[in-house]
């Protein structure tokens, strides 16, 4: 998208990778120094762009713990 955007006009094309990168730093921030329920979030984001799957939930046990 970026290409065609700049190859339309270059103000466009610079602004479009701007916003993009602006977007993946916020993201990646937020995963990494983000509270618990926004970093979840955030890497739950980072897995669907990526098109991995979503982690087995953790097993319980039967005793409760």
């Amino acid at each position: 998208m970026p290409a065609l955007a700049w190859s339309v006009h270059a103000a466009l094309g610079v602004t479009l990778v701007v916003f993009e990168a602006l977007v993946a730093v916020v993201v990646v921030g937020a995963a990494l120094f983000g509270s618990e329920v926004i970093s979840e979030r955030a890497f739950r984001l980072l897995r669907w762009l990526s098109n991995r799957p979503e982690p087995e939930a953790p097993r319980r046990s039967r005793t409760g713990r």
